[in-house]
This record gives structure tokens, C-alpha cells and sequence, in this order.
């Protein structure tokens, strides 16, 4: 019994608390709104328009493949199959809790571009903090033209003061990695491997990751698809606003964009159901859009942006099945079953 309660308190408690942080931004989001307008809103939206917006999330997507074939350098996978491991780790973070879709896109890519696990690991690490920097700056820089409330405004600052630091940090692992290179390779026991040898090579392996960090001209390429990732992503906020008929200045998309990457890193219910509707309402507030036509707009973004990219994610699982055969599905598949029944336990 004591195993069991102790499984419970370590596995499900923060499960039960995204649940009812998900809950309790959907009671929020749905407060005072009248159903019916939301239903109207939503029957009024502009198919074509909305079809853009997919489309630009999509695009976005594919802008990431790019950047973060660049980062896997000097490895350099076919950009096909790298884009359906990117969406299938999209179909994992929307069904499955606690992000397990950025593991499982380090581990397809690792197994199959026969490349080090701790590598690709790094260089999402990698990626995820230059994002994180461009959230930080675009943050500082809508501050002084939008008047966030307080909860927003705060978070976003204690963010940026914390991501800034890390990347410095990161810049001076860059020069000090030759050094720790030395030690581990004096570390790792080829011949007879303990666990502390492993773990040194996964170490080793993972500083590898910081290899494109030290090649300036790479810099342009990652800078660039940087851009255009924002860009798009941005672009599908406005072709969605523009689809339901709501008129706000352009700078919108972008606090739109730097509002909900902060609520996405609050604690939920996967495809950050809830959290990710309140934030859009409360945004669209900001602005003066009423509360049931910003609750329909969520509804249309979250569908863009989560819900028809985990349909191309189950598209590209499935094709990932019929290329690498059975053993390597039924593997994943164990896998993916496990995580599931873990965090529900």
C-alpha cells in the first residue's frame, strides 16, 4: 500500500494538478459567455482564410525542420524524414502529458540517422533556448506598447531575466568545451565501461550539440530560419483573426505569439487544453474583442495550431511504420503505451 500511495503522490500528482489547471481556465474562459454567440462566431469564420492559417502553421513546422537540420550538423538527414519526426513529436506533445514528444523526436532521429541520443537531445536543448531568447526579446519589446496585466507582465519578466542568464551561460560552455572534452575522453573506459564511463560518454556526446554554436558563419542560417519560423507562426495568428472578422492593429499576432509560448509553459493537460483558450481570451481582451468572439477565435487557433497538425503527425506515424517496418513501430509503440499508462497511474 505504502509502494502504491507513493507511486500515486510522485506519478499523478502533477497530472492531477495540469488537470485542474485545465479545468479551471476552461470555467474561466466560459464564464459569462453565452454559448450561442460562440457557436455563430465559429459558423461565420472564413474557411479559406482558416485554411491559411493551417497553412502557415504548417509552414512554420517545416521552417523548424530546417533550422534544426542545421543544428544537427554535420550530420545531415534528409529533410523529409526529419519534418515527420518533428510532427510526430508534435502528435506526442498533443496526446501525451509532460512533453514526452520532444523526447521521442531525439530518440526517432537518433535511431534513425544512427546518430548519439544525448546529440539530438542537445541540439533541441539548443534550439529551445535560442527560442526562448527570441520570446524574451520579443517580450521586452512589447512591454512598453501593450499594457499586460500584472500575472502576464510578471511572468514574462522573470522569464526573460532567467533565459537571458542561460544563454550566456551556453556561450561559455561553447569555449570552455574543448576543456571538458579533455577531461571526460581522460574519464571514459572504453575497454571496461562503468556506469559513471557512460555517463561521462553521454556528456561527451551531448557537448557535441554546442559544435555548430562555435561556427559563425552557421549563425546566418540559424538567425535566418529563426525569423521566418516567428514569422509564420505570427502570420497564422493573423490570417486566424483575420478569418473571424475580429479587427485589431497587426501587433496583435506578435502578443498573441509571446502570450501563449508563456502559457504554454504552464503545467496542463496535454495540447494545453484550458490554459491555452484563457490566454487568448484574456489577450483579445487586451484589445477590446468581446469575450465570446475571443473564446470562438481560441477554438479556431488551438484546432490551427494543435489539433490538424497532430492529424499530419498521425499521418507522418504512420508512413514512419510502413518505411522502418513493424519491430521498430512496435518498439515505439511500446514505448509511447508506457508513458501513457505511467502518467495515468
Amino acid at each position: 500500500m505504502k509502494r502504491m500511495a507513493r507511486r500515486f503522490s510522485w506519478r499523478s500528482l502533477g497530472t492531477w494538478i495540469g488537470l485542474g489547471v485545465s479545468l479551471l481556465c476552461l470555467i474561466l474562459a466560459f464564464r459569462g459567455v453565452d454559448i450561442g454567440e460562440v457557436m455563430a462566431a465559429l459558423i461565420q469564420a472564413n474557411p479559406l482564410l482558416v485554411t491559411a492559417a493551417f497553412v502557415s502553421a504548417i509552414l512554420a513546422s517545416v521552417f523548424s525542420t530546417m533550422r534544426w537540420r542545421e543544428l544537427l550538423y554535420p550530420h545531415r538527414p534528409w529533410p523529409g524524414r526529419l519534418f515527420q519526426v518533428f510532427m510526430i513529436s508534435h502528435l506526442g506533445n498533443t496526446l501525451l502529458p509532460w512533453k514526452f514528444g520532444t523526447f521521442l523526436r531525439a530518440y526517432l532521429a537518433a535511431d534513425a540517422e544512427n546518430i548519439a541520443l544525448s546529440f539530438a537531445m542537445g541540439t533541441i536543448a539548443v534550439e529551445r533556448l535560442l527560442d526562448a531568447l527570441i520570446l524574451a526579446l520579443l517580450f521586452l519589446a512589447i512591454v512598453p506598447t501593450v499594457a499586460l496585466p500584472y500575472w502576464l507582465h510578471d511572468s514574462g519578466l522573470g522569464m526573460s531575466l532567467i533565459i537571458l542568464p542561460l544563454f550566456l551561460v551556453l556561450v561559455v560552455a561553447v569555449y570552455l568545451k574543448p576543456r571538458l572534452l579533455t577531461g571526460l575522453r581522460r574519464r571514459v573506459n572504453i575497454d571496461f565501461p562503468t556506469p559513471l564511463d557512460w555517463l561521462a560518454q553521454f556528456i561527451k556526446d551531448g557537448l557535441q550539440s554546442l559544435d555548430i554554436l562555435a561556427r559563425p558563419r552557421q549563425y546566418v542560417f540559424i538567425i535566418a530560419w529563426s525569423l521566418v519560423i516567428w514569422s509564420a507562426a505570427a502570420l497564422a495568428n493573423e490570417f486566424a483573426l483575420r478569418a473571424m472578422g475580429i479587427r485589431v492593429p497587426v501587433l496583435t499576432s506578435i502578443v498573441l505569439l509571446v502570450t501563449l509560448q508563456i502559457g504554454n509553459k504552464v503545467p496542463t493537460v496535454p495540447a494545453n487544453l484550458g490554459v491555452f483558450h484563457y490566454t487568448v481570451v484574456l489577450t483579445l481582451g487586451l484589445f477590446g474583442v468581446d469575450k465570446a468572439v475571443a473564446l470562438s477565435y481560441a477554438f479556431v487557433l488551438h484546432t490551427v495550431v494543435f489539433l490538424a497538425p497532430a492529424v499530419v503527425g498521425g499521418l507522418c506515424l504512420w508512413k514512419w511504420q510502413r518505411d522502418f517496418g513493424s519491430v521498430h513501430y512496435a518498439n515505439l509503440s511500446k514505448r509511447i503505451r508506457r508513458a501513457a499508462q505511467e502518467s495515468a497511474s
